[in-house]
């Protein structure tokens, strides 16, 4: 029995060895890799509602990973959560179709609100999967990441690429250096580390999640749906049955046939625009990087984060070289719930990130909020942290301090 247990597990390992030599092969070719795909919904649904009317604001929430492997009931968690999204057309509609697991359950709560699950694990690479297949080869093996395959709408669970302890990092620094070109008009790609004086302090990739999924959607709206003629003949009987059920504005469709969303690296770069411009329609950061830059920023944030400034400045506060310290907030932006956003009222708060320009000695915080109508999913979820945002900027200003060569008056 151990020798038999032996050679799988040896069998395995070069099942492993010869997927990486086979997905770094594809890497290779620019017109390849990266890519992104759509699994078709049509292998669980006949057909599908969906509204004609307006849809509410989407919203983001960050869901606890399944974790295959490891508990009997995770495969059951991953398929509602793959169902869940998979009816990304139902929108609200999904509340009255969808089979939620218990862990789930507290979706009930929000009928009518149009959320999107984001299953996190420890590389958070599922939340993030549209913005990791933007990258390139050359800018994965930057950042020490590792070539995936292709990259697919739902995110699935079942992958067999190992990824760092600290993905989410070079993630975010990647992703960074990646969007920095288009963020600072006029500037070239090679210039964010050649010769701009702004540099980046910290990036949230929250941010930027829930723009590259609407990006996807509107994607996914151009693919055909399946043909209504290669039904079989009872499907076709309950489709027109279901037509003459469903309320005014509703339509009954079928689902959309899979397909490629983009491939190689020229589209993956216009792709990256896009996500940009819709970034930009709500919160203006070309706008801000740009005042940034000419040195016109002035302060524009909400009372609830005036105390929060006058910390921060205080601490990075020196009599012979000043450190001018602006707070920007963007707002409008689509909430994205999880463990470091944190709930007022109505809005949802995170910040996105910290410009720094060394040399006139200028930090830029850039805090972010959206309107939300699901505020307490946080806790049912149980992300009940005490005040992430001010942890965030705490850990913003000790990396300001280091890179200005000063120290912080905490320490």
């Amino acid at each position: 029995m151990e020798n038999t247990g032996g050679r799988g597990d040896q069998g395995h390992e070069d099942f492993r060895a010869q997927h990486r030599r086979e997905v770094e092969q594809q890497a290779q070719d620019p017109e390849a890799f990266p890519e992104f795909t759509h699994f078709p919904v049509g292998a669980l649904y006949t057909c599908v509602p969906v509204p004609s009317g307006p849809q509410p604001a989407p919203e983001y929430v960050y869901v606890p990973d399944p974790q295959l492997g490891r508990d009997k009931d995770a495969l059951a968690y991953h398929g509602a959560i793959s169902e869940w999204n998979l009816l990304w057309e139902a929108g609200v509609l999904r509340h009255g179709i969808a089979e939620l697991h218990p862990r789930l359950h507290f979706l009930r709560n929000y009928a009518g609100r149009n959320i999107t699950l984001l299953p996190r694990d420890e590389a958070n690479y599922m939340a993030c999967e549209p913005l990791y297949h933007l990258l390139s080869k050359p800018a994965l093996d930057r950042f020490g990441l590792p070539p995936v395959s292709r990259g697919a709408f739902p995110p699935s669970a079942s992958r067999l690429t190992e990824f760092p302890a600290d993905t989410e990092r070079r993630l975010s620094r990647a992703f960074a250096h990646h969007v920095w070109p288009l963020l600072c008009s006029g500037s070239p790609l090679e210039a964010f580390e050649r010769d701009e004086s702004i540099s980046l302090l910290a990036h949230n990739l929250d941010f930027w999640i829930p723009y590259a999924h609407e990006f996807v959607h509107e994607q996914l709206q151009r693919l055909p749906r399946y043909p209504v003629e290669k039904l079989e003949t009872a499907q076709r009987r309950q489709m027109r049955r279901l037509k003459k059920d469903v309320p005014p504005g509703v339509a009954v469709e079928t689902p959309r046939l899979g397909g490629i969303l983009w491939l190689g690296r020229d589209e993956a770069w216009e792709a990256t625009r896009a996500i940009v411009d819709l970034a930009d329609e709500r919160g203006k950061l070309r706008a801000i990087l740009d005042a940034i830059r000419s040195h016109r920023v002035v302060d524009d944030f909400s009372s609830r984060w005036s105390y929060a400034k006058e910390d921060f400045e205080r601490r990075l506060y020196r009599k012979r070289a000043k450190t001018r310290v602006t707070f920007v907030e963007l707002d409008e932006t689509i909430p994205c719930h999880g463990p470091e956003a944190e709930v007022e009222a109505d809005l949802l708060w995170e910040d996105f990130f910290a410009v720094l320009n060394a040399k006139e000695r200028q930090v830029v915080v850039c805090l972010r909020s959206g309107v939300t109508q699901v505020g307490e999913i946080a806790k049912e979820i149980g992300y009940a942290n005490h005040s992430p945002v001010s942890k965030k900027l705490a850990a913003i200003r000790r990396k300001a301090a280091l890179l200005l060569g000063i120290e912080d008056s905490r320490n």
